[in-house]
C-alpha cells in the first residue's frame, strides 16, 4: 500500500479554502491536506463578487444552497451598473450572464446587425438588468 499524499496550500482566503474543500473532496482519504493562513492578515475585503456558477461548486462538494447561502449570509451578485455610462448620463448593466443563441449566433451579433441604433444592447441581449431594476432576482 503506498503512504498518503501530502499538500500543502500556502495562503487560505476564498481561493485557498476553496482549492482545500474541493481537493478534500475529489481526492478523500487518499490525500492528507493542510492549509496554512497567516494570522497577522484579516480579511482584505476587496469587494469581491461571487458569480451564480458557484453553486455548481458548492453541489460538487455535497453542499446545497438551503445550507451554505443563509450560513454565508450570501446572494447572487447578477450584474453590475455603470452610472452615467456616456455623454447623455445614461446606465449600463454588465450583466454576469451567458448570452442566448439564436440561429447559431449569440445575441450580441443580432443585436450589432438589427438593434444596434434602436434598443440598448444590455437590454437587449440579457434578462438581467430588467430583474435588476424592478430589483427582483431569477432564484425562484
Amino acid at each position: 500500500m503506498l503512504d498518503k499524499r501530502r499538500i500543502l496550500i500556502v495562503g487560505g482566503g476564498s481561493a485557498g479554502w476553496m482549492t482545500a474543500a474541493y481537493l478534500s473532496k475529489m481526492l478523500g482519504p487518499r490525500i492528507d491536506i493542510a492549509l496554512i493562513e497567516s494570522p497577522t492578515i484579516g480579511t482584505i475585503g476587496v469587494g469581491e463578487a461571487t458569480f451564480s456558477t458557484i453553486q455548481l461548486f458548492f453541489e460538487s462538494l455535497g453542499l446545497t444552497e438551503k445550507e451554505w447561502m443563509p450560513a454565508c449570509n450570501a446572494t447572487y451578485k447578477m450584474a453590475i451598473k455603470f452610472v452615467n455610462w456616456n455623454k447623455e448620463g445614461k446606465h449600463f448593466y454588465h450583466p454576469f450572464q451567458r448570452y442566448d443563441v439564436a440561429g447559431g449566433r449569440v445575441m450580441a451579433e443580432w443585436w450589432l446587425k438589427l438593434l444596434r441604433d434602436k434598443e440598448p444592447f444590455d437590454y437587449s441581449s440579457f434578462v438581467v438588468p430588467a430583474l435588476c431594476d424592478a430589483q427582483r432576482s431569477p432564484h425562484l
